[in-house]
């Protein structure tokens, strides 16, 4: 059943109904369920924008760095050399794509697609977007991975556009190949260029430089040429085949029309007040409040011999639509203002950020429109020009299904065989059929931006992202870097038990935080609970919950726990005995030791002779204890002891509420899922808002917190660890309150701050509590103390990552030697190796893109972590990645009599298999045996009487799981171990 809607003299039509009675798609379970849309009251795309604007304020300035610095930057981490002791490898996705403004059809190999995400850098697929691989040449030039438009003209020749003015970060100009991406120049005197165009007649682009106005460029010019159209400023443009119309607009969206291939441009704006006297009913109006302006025009002429020429006017939803169809001379609006709650909302209040408008290259008189949803208008009415709308896609359906394309679009291209791609927030879409059916064409396509990076023991990932929910790894899945989607919207801070895997918790914006105890396959509500005066969490009209959502968790087996369980032992135990008791924590076991014997009797009699007053009574045979059971005259399961354990499964979880000041909510009940949370105040007027940077950090006996908020300083809260939920006095210790309309403080716990400057993130020593980072953004000093937990500690600069400093947002201070510092900049991942005096770029694979969060997973073989030492980040642009090169593991164990050198192992990572190859010492059997990270035995073999000197294995590992593995060779006295990557 279509449902049309009348808009004026136009009929609307959706193919799938009234919106609120979709399907909605239940990432708990990746799983559908009817439901409300409560995304439609979500944060709008501005929230992402401005919080990514602050991560972009020069401190010198208190205003937003300027390109120029940008570019002094770049340039000076360029001289960085690269690491030589520590490399990362992509954890992926590689089956998720991530915004994307910018698509070309190759016009020499119609398979050949071009395509950038907006911090991703640059790809190419070979076979019509159905795998992709990164253009490499391209960064290595130093082009900017900030791409927003591509454009191929008629000899191959590829311009990537860097810079958009629709995200928070710049670009570093226009840059050239003339070789199909082999060779790269960049564009003289240019910086941020939001659109480059060219048409199918000439080796020429045009482009956009917003206030610097429009400009062309060829390879025959020493540098770019200036366009004159009549206004200084020029943001959008489009051009046809033939190159002769040319339509453009400037910063305030009046357009402009060229009919002689740029010669003259003819102003064709018009008032938006039909009184006044600038009012032109056959112009497109500018202004009223106008935010974006989209372009289009056919690719063939009309019937009448013009250009049919589109324009889309939208600020937060749509204002108008117009057409020409007579190259942009004369224009008439077919459809006006409309916005929720009118089921005509092709925006949903974010008509400045994802809107396209793009010709159906056999048809000019069908436009596709894309917003949160693709629709299709087509003319039906000649004078004036009317037709209707039907919406081609959902956002929230099953991805499998045929009319799935995932929300936000900005950038649609044709191919020669009119096939549609559309670029998006989650990268790539394709249709073959004009709309009819859709799939998502990511394979390889890495451009997700991650705000954040969770791991759990043996190596699992998981992520919070902009636009593509949060998505986990456990690399089960059909590849290695394959994730999948366990909680929708924008996600943000992610945490997995360590003690308990299957227990993770995800979030949205402002505070709405959900928790799993069973990987995944059910999710909770897990938001903080707060005064009935506070609005509850996920609201958004009183600002008091942030747009990123903040928490974290941190885990400690605290063998000093004041928290028990009361234990019934349901089987016969011997004094000495060992005892497997569960935790409150899910998941959990505790084990003791019996320290006498205790009884149980799975069915008991009564003994009449013991009856009294009618009570009936049973007895133990061994100890003789008694107990009564009424009338009854048999009784089951009779536990004759109830021993008190101590339960050292301890964790704190902590969430940012924007509410006097900045306060920090906290449970020790997450991981006790039988439990209410209690959820308490442990701090309050500590700091940040909406959009600021926060931070936690606890020492690992979860004694000492540290919070940074960037806007009041760092603060340290003292004696967390030490008060148990147990304690009757808990909420009075740590919380706090307001008690009969009086406002209590903590009576145990202590605030003490220890940092006046603020800072975007913090890094504590898990292994010194005393030890502790600041890290600072655009032109400010990273800053290091000794004496953290000290009454007054005192903080030394770092010196300089870069000249001008670099934006550092977060990092890690390792777990075993304290000299070694990673650290997440806004142009990816910088390592010291000597305590900051000098810095390495470790950033190969994801340069230039930002690095909000750097975790290291610091527990030891021992504690039961599988990757001690393996550091994760999030990149934003380029997925997770991971480092092995910390890990706590001995590359090499050889006798120290033995001369021979080190084994190699290739390639490496392999999917099948690999060759071992060494020196072997003297003559005799050789063993090689495959650990896992557990130091489980998964693989062994034996070859007899090898002879010595080098040796070339082969050894078959295809049956292995994907992860990674320990090969160790042993012959007599001679070890050699080394690292191996199964993918």
């Amino acid at each position: 059943m279509k449902m049309r809607y009348i808009i004026g003299s136009v009929i609307v039509a959706s193919v799938v109904g009234m919106l609120y009675t979709l399907p909605k798609e239940d990432s708990t379970k990746g799983t559908y369920v009817k439901s409300d849309l409560s995304i439609l009251n979500a944060p709008s795309a501005d929230d992402a924008r401005n919080w990514l604007e602050a991560r972009y304020i020069d401190q010198e300035t208190g205003e937003r760095i300027t390109n120029e610095k940008l570019a002094l930057i770049e340039q000076d981490l360029r001289r960085l050399p690269q690491s030589k002791s520590i490399a990362f490898y992509s954890k992926g996705p590689d089956n998720i794509g991530g915004r994307t403004r910018a698509v070309c059809v190759d016009r020499l190999w119609n398979d050949r697609i071009w395509a950038g995400g907006v911090s991703g850098g640059l790809f190419v697929s070979y076979n019509a977007a159905d795998t992709w691989g990164r253009v490499t040449s391209y960064i290595n030039a130093g082009a900017s991975p900030n791409i927003s438009s591509i454009t191929q003209t008629i000899d191959g020749g590829l311009y990537v556009a860097t810079g958009s003015q629709h995200e928070g970060f710049g670009g570093n100009g226009l840059w050239y190949s003339p070789d199909l991406g082999v060779n790269w120049e960049k564009v003289s005197g240019t910086v941020n260029v939001n659109e480059v165009v060219s048409s199918d007649v000439e080796n020429k682009v045009w482009f956009t430089t917003g206030n610097s106005g429009l400009k062309t460029w060829s390879p025959d010019d020493s540098s770019p040429i200036t366009v004159p159209t009549g206004e200084s400023s020029c943001r959008e443009i489009r051009i046809s085949g033939d190159g002769q119309v040319i339509v453009v607009s400037n910063a305030a969206y009046k357009m402009s029309v060229s009919i002689d291939g740029g010669n003259t441009f003819e102003d064709i704006s018009s008032a938006t007040n039909p009184n006044s006297s600038n009012f032109d009913a056959s112009h497109v109006p500018y202004g009223g409040g106008q935010t974006r302006l989209e372009l289009a025009i056919s690719k063939e002429r009309n019937e009448s011999g013009g250009y049919s020429v589109y324009a889309v006017r939208t600020d937060n939803n749509l204002l108008s639509m117009h057409v020409s169809h007579d190259s942009g001379l004369n224009w008439t609006k077919f459809v006006g203002e409309s916005g929720p709650p009118n089921e005509f909302d092709i925006y949903r209040n974010q008509g400045y950020y994802n809107t396209i408008v793009s010709v159906n290259p056999s048809d000019p008189e069908e436009i596709y429109i894309g917003g949160i949803d693709i629709w299709r208008w087509n003319q039906t009415v000649d004078n004036p020009p009317s037709g209707g709308f039907e919406k081609v896609s959902q956002w929230f359906v099953n991805p499998t299904t045929p009319i799935y394309v995932h929300a936000d679009n900005h950038e649609m291209q044709w191919d020669a065989n009119n096939r549609l791609y559309v670029g998006n927030d989650g990268g790539i879409g394709v249709t073959e059929d004009f709309a009819q059916n859709w799939y998502p064409a990511n394979r390889g396509y890495n451009v997700t931006q991650f705000y954040s990076v969770a791991y759990d023991k043996s190596g699992a990932v998981m992520g919070g992202t902009q636009d593509n929910g949060t998505l986990y790894n456990d690399h089960s899945l059909n590849t290695y870097q394959e994730f999948i989607e366990v909680g929708g919207g924008d996600g943000f801070e992610t945490e997995i038990s360590h003690f308990n895997p299957d227990v993770y918790f995800t979030c949205v914006y402002n505070n709405s935080i959900r928790r799993t105890a069973d990987g995944g396959e059910n999710f909770s509500n897990f938001s903080p609970e707060l005064p009935g005066n506070y609005e509850p969490a996920g609201g958004t009209a009183t600002g008091i919950h942030p747009f990123h959502t903040e928490f974290a968790m941190s885990e400690y087996y605290d063998l000093n726990s004041e928290d028990s369980i009361q234990f019934s032992p349901t089987q016969n135990y011997s004094a000495g005995d060992p005892i497997k008791v569960p935790s409150l924590s899910s998941g959990d076991t505790i084990t003791f030791i019996a320290e006498a014997d205790y009884y149980f009797d799975d069915t008991l009699y009564y003994d009449p002779s013991l009856t009294v007053d009618s009570t009936n009574y049973v007895i133990n045979s061994v100890t003789g204890e008694i107990l009564g059971i009424g009338t009854d005259t048999v009784t089951f399961n009779v536990t004759w002891d109830t021993v008190k354990v101590q339960d050292p499964y301890q964790s704190w979880f902590v969430v940012f509420v924007n509410i006097n000041g900045g306060e920090v909510w906290g449970t020790r009940n997450a991981l006790r899922l039988s439990q209410e949370p209690n959820w308490v105040c442990i701090a309050k007027g500590v700091g940040g808002n909406s959009f600021s940077s926060k931070d936690f950090a606890f020492s690992r006996d979860l004694e000492h917190f540290y919070y940074s908020g960037e806007t009041n300083g760092v603060w340290r809260i003292d004696g967390l660890g030490s008060v148990y939920t147990s304690d009757t006095l808990f909420n009075e210790k740590v919380s706090y309150d307001i008690v009969a309309g009086i406002a209590t403080t903590p009576t145990y716990t202590t605030a003490t701050k220890i940092s006046t400057g603020g800072a975007e993130g913090i890094a504590l020593n898990p292994n010194n509590e005393d030890d502790l980072i600041m890290f600072t953004g655009f032109s400010g000093s990273n800053k290091r103390t000794a004496n953290a937990t000290s009454a007054t500690p005192t903080f030394t600069n770092l010196p300089s990552v870069s000249n001008p400093q670099v934006a550092c947002y977060d990092g890690i201070i390792d777990r075993d030697d304290p000299n070694i510092i990673v650290v997440g900049t806004s142009s990816g991942v910088l390592v010291s190796e000597d305590g900051g005096s000098n810095w390495v770029s470790a950033s190969e694979g994801f340069e230039g893109t930002p690095v909000y969060e750097v975790r290291q997973s610091w527990r030891s073989f021992e504690e039961g972590n599988g990757r001690p030492g393996e550091i994760y980040i999030a990149t934003f642009g380029r997925g997770i990645w991971a480092s092995d090169n910390y890990l706590g593991l001995e590359e090499s164990s050889i006798n120290e009599e033995s001369k021979v050198d080190d084994m190699v192992v290739y390639p490496n990572p392999t999917s099948t298999e690999c060759n071992v190859m060494f020196d072997l010492s003297k003559n005799g059997d050789v063993n090689i045996g495959v650990y896992n990270l557990s130091g489980r035995l998964m693989l062994n073999e034996r070859f007899e009487n090898k002879v010595s000197g080098g040796q070339n294995i082969e050894l078959n590992v295809e049956s292995l799981p994907r992860g990674t593995y320990i090969i160790q060779m042993t012959s007599g006295n001679q070890k050699l171990t080394k690292k191996l990557l199964k993918l």
